[in-house]
């Protein structure tokens, strides 16, 4: 019993810990006070004065709860008071909170110890032992001295005085500290780090604990330096790659490291102080530990496994093999059962990592951008047609001794030999879309403005900056980019950029006074004031300050700063070599095997991306970087198989480790991550916790019940019945009182009844004189009562209540899912960018990640994701990008087409990428072309499928007299509309149309203005149809769908016809119908493209093309894409007809119109092609008797079925005379060879 203990955990901000051994006492007390029967003192505020007892029955400690006030928590979940439960190792017992999230909270892990001592028997310490731990932050390891602070935590133990040997090695082994000084190396990789790295940090100390007098030291130090501690792994390395054995290392020459000037290097080992240049040194250190070893302490691969390598850190393994000569071994035994060397494949070398300036890359980029001039915008809407962009990456002297130099647009590649190549190539591309997006909000949004009094100019990072305030219903943001409106006497008004910061509101009432240009400016009075300053360039230069500006708002930068930021930090990420050369890093997309022969609910191609996915993510080591690629085209169940992938990955990872995963699940749209939430908790009958990030009026309805929001406003309101407050002994009185006055009230009236039932007037007014009186009582303690529970509901809706309630709703979630730019939130960077193995992803899933732009890809990694699953379509719509230089350069294409384009190099579907191929959305007749052309041939539909609506599968009609029109930069065709329209009318007229959905796609949004317009004027109801681009069907679905292509040129003016000639386009329009699909074009323009003439070609060799014009009625039309509402007789007649007409037995009739929808041209048409290439096999012309005769006759006489109908025939079907005849013409060999079976 003496080998288990108490570790706990510590919030981020503790700097002390402890491990509480329990020792041979069988029970121990955990409370708030010191003294009595209390043996573990948390002085907490959640914690009571008796809060709960450990006890050790049945060689298994149990915890049992004496009715705290705020509970005991195992596991995450509340015990039941009064119950004794079974711990086990690795449990979590909170004492009064579920987690660590303040320092005053009280949460341990419940551990066992198997190290022996140095006798080989249990350590025989006191009934308690307790040990002080130091927990350096990874940031105060290398930027500040390590302090002693101490923990706000007393122990009374049974056993006041501890031996102190027990004591003094549990300390040594818990905080363990290497005394080792390695030589820095010299940096040999090739990447060259960020020009915005930060600079090393020079004099800084690392102070180590005083041993207090009597405490014998575990160094031993043959010169005296100043040392600090290293990383918990390289201790681990030291304790396993060594053999048992101490070291003493020597300084050795001394080395430098070659890194240009400009760069900021971390040190890459932790700073030490300076020592004199030449002075060598000699330091050792025996590890003599026996009590509480980390390194032997059971832990979970987790966190054994997770910590990246974030500095090109020389370890000791390293060190010890590399054959220094001034390094000696000392053999020196270690206690306990012998460690195992740790046997791991090599490694590929990492791209070092040198921390960024966020600050200084900062500065550099708003350098650029407000060096950009306002009327850029103006020009360059006069000049769109011209190549040249506008200066936006010229090179600019930001003073006299600092210049930015000038970027180059270059397009985008396949690999980079660097990330500085990388960064190189994205920055310039970045920075035009960000131009394109500003331009987008001058011209196309309706810009607010608000009037600001500008007080004074101050000098930083060499801009100039403003300080402003303003009085305005009109807010502005953060790294708000707006334009500042500069009068000038002789000149026009000049608009120069700034950018906003330092954002502040506060009501009138916490300034004092205000001043009157404000109040001049807006009297409504309950607006606050918002003080602001902008940031400008210097060389800009107002007339006079103290005055009031116009300042206009035009866009947010906030989210581009944070991707060039993540780009410019790539190297932090386990993923970054993976990414930037994808060819050279193939270990990082093998999928694990799997065996495809238990599949039931999945198809084949679904459940090996599920399955292979899952096994790997969960199964490979935390350190081994995964990028895995999902090819799904239109109907494959791509978002099936991502539900069906998060499920299994939840149940392989708690079947392995005992616990739940933390899963990120991201997509670029509100509309692709609602789908995915809503499957996800239709699924979640596994009790998984989903939280929705984001704003709640952009979700589904549905959505929002598990959107952030709203959960912390549900925990809000349930809070009052459940917690307890200042308020709630008072309240809980006064609710009694208030019952106990209602009660007698009640008496009262009855008594009066019974009185005045027996005419006992006077006892009837005595009781009525009480009971006004009693009334006017409850109505004192009923407001009481409600005054009270106010105050008690407002004691849980603080700022800080609400804040913590989203902090846990987030920290415990197991799914979370967000858009892409959602994901980083300042909620979701404050508990996950620092990575700890609490705060972990098991794997982040984009879906649609086709159509994020790769820096918009990278955004979740600022999480230190390792394990990335990326879901979408190369051949459907890429990413939306404004700028035209950009896109021309191939900034539309994602991560994930470079990835899949990379991976069909290898040509091994083992290598990362699986292609989903059975559709279930399409009717075969719609899905044949698609599959054809864009994926050649591999998508099939699902056996089973029958789409059965009251149009025709597929139709592609020709709009002879169609004209398109540049309308606004856009096209609309007005005659092709009126077609559409027609069409649509007809469909919605059809009685058996009722609960279909119909939708309408069109390429240009004045054609789908036009097409609203004749809907509207042939009667059609707007809000039966979905109207729109292709791009906005994206990931969409209809029963009926009808396509509009607009463009129509006059044969000597054809040119290109824009969008439809792009392969995604019309992939996706293509590929939206369930039922039906109604194509509409201009085929002497469409077929001047190669696609297409190709989907034209096709449509007619199927015999499923028809010409119409504005002018055909509905008459004309219904015949071509409307299916006849045949009766079982009029099925009959025609069947009885099309066999007399082409002589085939009514069994192969009824097929062939069955197959061809019963359309009888259609019918005719695969009749009379199928029959000149000899596909009709005989028996379908003629009757089951005559059937039986050409069988018989072929088997006598040894000819195929073909030649013995043919013999049969000539002898009009005489038995006897056919076979006379067969016997006289084999005779005189007249009968060909191929007439016989084979």
């Amino acid at each position: 019993m003496d080998d288990w203990y108490l570790k706990r955990l510590g919030h981020h901000n503790l700097k002390t810990n402890l491990n509480i051994s329990l020792g041979k006492q069988k029970t121990l007390t955990i409370g708030k006070k010191e003294g009595g029967t209390v043996d573990i003192v948390c002085d907490g505020k959640f914690v009571s004065l008796k809060h709960c007892i450990l006890k050790f029955i049945n060689n298994s400690w149990t915890i049992e709860d004496l009715e705290s006030k705020h509970g005991v928590y195992l596991n995450g979940n509340k015990i039941v008071p009064n119950t004794q439960t079974i711990l086990s190792e690795r449990d979590v017992i909170g004492v009064g909170a579920i987690e660590a999230a303040e320092p005053a909270n009280f949460v341990f892990n419940v551990l066992k110890n198997t190290v022996k001592d140095k006798k080989g028997t249990s350590k025989k310490s006191g009934d308690l032992a307790v040990v002080e731990v130091g927990i350096p932050s990874v940031s105060e390891a290398h930027m500040t001295p390590k302090r002693n602070d101490d923990a706000n935590i007393n122990l009374a133990m049974s056993n006041p005085k501890p031996s102190r040997p027990s004591l003094d090695n549990a300390k040594l082994k818990l905080d363990c500290k290497a005394v080792v000084k390695l030589a820095q190396p010299k940096l040999k990789s090739k990447n060259i780090a960020s020009p915005h790295a930060k600079k090393s940090l020079s004099g800084l100390k690392s102070k180590g604990k005083e041993l207090k007098k009597g405490e014998r030291s575990v160094c031993k130090v043959l010169k005296s330096v100043l040392v600090t501690p290293i990383s918990e792994a390289q201790i681990k390395n030291l304790a396993e790659d060594t053999d048992d054995c101490a070291i003493i290392w020597s300084s050795g020459e001394k080395e430098t490291v070659s890194v240009p000037t400009h760069f900021k290097q971390e040190p890459l080992e932790s700073p030490v102080q300076k020592l004199a240049e030449d002075q060598p040194f000699r330091l050792k250190r025996k590890f003599g530990i026996d009590s509480l070893p980390d390194n032997e302490c059971k832990k979970p691969r987790s966190e054994s496994d997770s910590t990246h390598s974030r500095a090109n850190v020389v370890s000791v393994n390293e060190a010890i093999t590399s054959g220094k000569s001034n390094d000696e071994i000392i053999p020196q035994p270690l206690l306990g059962n012998p460690l195992t060397r740790n046997r791991r494949s090599p490694v590929q070398p990492k791209t070092p990592y040198y921390p960024v300036d966020k600050r200084a890359l900062t500065n550099d980029l708003l350098h650029r951008v407000l060096r950009w001039s306002f009327d850029w915008i103006e020009e360059q809407k006069r000049h769109e047609n011209k190549d040249e962009p506008p200066p936006l990456l010229d090179a600019l002297q930001v003073t006299n001794s600092k210049s930015l130099p000038k970027l180059s647009l270059l397009p985008v590649v396949s690999d980079y030999a660097t990330l500085e190549d990388y960064c190189s190539i994205f920055t310039p591309l970045m920075l035009h879309e960000v131009w394109a997006g500003l331009c987008k909000d001058v011209h196309t949004s309706k810009l607010k403005t608000l009037e600001t009094l500008i007080y004074s100019k101050t000098i930083s990072d060499d801009f100039a900056l403003l300080q402003c305030e303003a009085l305005s219903p009109t807010r502005i943001f953060e790294m708000e980019l707006v334009s500042l409106t500069v009068a000038s006497p002789q000149k026009p008004p000049v608009e120069i950029f700034a950018v906003a910061e330092q954002v502040r509101y506060w009501w009138k009432r916490e300034r004092g006074e205000i001043d009157p240009r404000l109040l001049a400016i807006c009297q409504r009075p309950n607006i606050p004031i918002t003080s602001f300053n902008l940031r400008i360039k210097m060389y800009h230069v107002l007339p006079q300050l103290n005055q009031v500006f116009t300042v206009t708002k035009i866009t947010r930068l906030k989210t581009a700063m944070k991707q060039f930021i993540l780009n410019a930090e790539l190297a932090r990420s386990p993923l970054c070599n993976a990414i930037i050369q994808p060819s050279d890093h193939v270990d990082a997309f093998k999928l694990e095997t799997v065996n495809q022969e238990n599949h039931t609910v999945l198809n084949a191609s679904q459940f090996k991306a599920v399955e292979s996915i899952a096994q790997t993510v969960v199964y490979s080591s935390d350190k081994q970087p995964k990028i895995s690629l999902v090819h799904g085209p239109p109907g494959t169940g791509k978002s099936r198989v991502t539900v069906e992938m998060i499920l299994r990955m939840m149940s392989l990872y708690h079947k392995k480790t005992g616990k739940q995963p933390r899963i990120l699940v991201c997509a670029p749209s509100n509309h692709a991550i609602d789908e995915l939430a809503t499957r996800l908790m239709d699924a979640r009958d596994w009790g998984s916790r989903i939280v929705r990030i984001g704003v709640s009026e952009s979700m589904r309805p549905e959505v929002r019940n598990i959107s952030l929001d709203n959960l912390t406003r549900k925990i809000q309101q349930d809070a009052p019945t459940t917690r307890i407050s200042p308020e709630s002994r008072k309240l809980g009185m006064l609710s009694r009182e208030l019952n106990f006055l209602q009660q007698k009230k009640d008496n009262l009236v009855a008594a009066i009844r019974l009185a005045t039932e027996l005419e006992l007037l006077d006892e009837a007014r005595m009781h009525d004189r009480k009971l006004q009186q009693l009334v006017v009582q409850i109505d004192q303690v009923g407001r009481c009562r409600q005054e009270c529970y106010e105050n008690h509901v407002n004691y849980f809706h603080t700022e800080k209540e609400r804040f913590e309630t989203r902090r846990s709703l987030l920290f415990n979630a197991q799914i979370i899912c967000s858009t892409i730019n959602s994901c980083r939130s300042e909620e979701m960077e404050n508990l996950f960018l620092e990575e700890t193995p609490d705060n972990r992803f098991l794997c982040c899933i984009i879906d649609e990640a086709s159509q994020c732009t790769e820096p918009e890809s990278l955004t979740p990694l600022a999480f230190g994701i390792s394990k990335l699953v990326l879901i979408g379509d190369p051949d459907q719509l890429p990413a939306t990008v404004m700028s035209t230089f950009a896109q021309k350069k191939r900034f539309d294409q994602s991560l994930f087409n470079r990835l899949h384009a990379s991976r069909l190099l290898v040509n091994q579907e083992s290598e990362g990428v699986i292609m989903l191929n059975t559709q279930y959305r399409m009717a075969s007749s719609i899905c044949e072309w698609p599959s054809r052309y864009f994926y050649g041939g591999k998508i099939v539909t699902a056996e089973g499928l029958k789409r059965n609506g009251p149009c025709y599968d597929y139709r592609v009609l020709d709009v002879t007299d169609g004209i398109e029109q540049l309308e606004e930069q856009s096209f609309k065709n007005e005659k092709e509309a009126v077609v559409v329209a027609n069409i649509v009318k007809l469909i919605l007229n059809s009685p058996l149309t009722v609960g279909k959905s119909v939708g309408v796609i069109t390429f240009y949004q004045s054609q789908k203005k036009c097409i609203s317009e004749k809907l509207r004027e042939v009667g059609c109801r707007a809000s039966k149809i979905d109207l729109n681009t292709v791009d906005s069907f994206q990931g969409r679905e209809t029963d009926i769908v009808v396509i509009s292509c607009v463009r129509a040129q006059q044969l000597k003016k054809l040119d290109s016809i824009g969008f439809i000639r792009s392969l995604q386009w019309m992939n996706v329009a293509m590929t939206r119908a369930k039922e039906s699909l109604i194509l509409c074009g201009h085929f002497e323009t469409l077929q001047k493209n190669e696609t297409c003439q190709d989907l034209i070609n096709n449509a007619r060799s199927r015999n499923l093309a028809h010409v119409v014009s504005s002018n055909s009625s509905s008459y004309d039309i219904c015949p071509m894409i409307m299916r006849p509402p045949y009766s079982p007789v009029q099925q009959q007649r025609m069947v009885s007809t099309f066999s007399q007409e082409h002589g085939m037995n009514t069994t192969w009739t009824l097929k062939c119109l069955e197959e061809t929808e019963w359309d009888l041209l259609r019918a005719t048409f695969s009749f009379t092609k199928f029959k000149a290439e000899s596909k009709i096999p005989p028996e379908a012309f003629i009757t089951q008797q005559q059937l039986q005769k050409v069988d018989c006759f072929s088997f006598e006489s040894s000819m195929n079925m073909f030649w013995s109908l043919k013999c049969l025939k000539e002898n009009d079907w005489d038995y006897d005379r056919a076979a006379f005849n067969f016997a006289k013409f084999k005779a005189s060999n007249e009968i060909p060879p191929e007439a016989f079976l084979k």
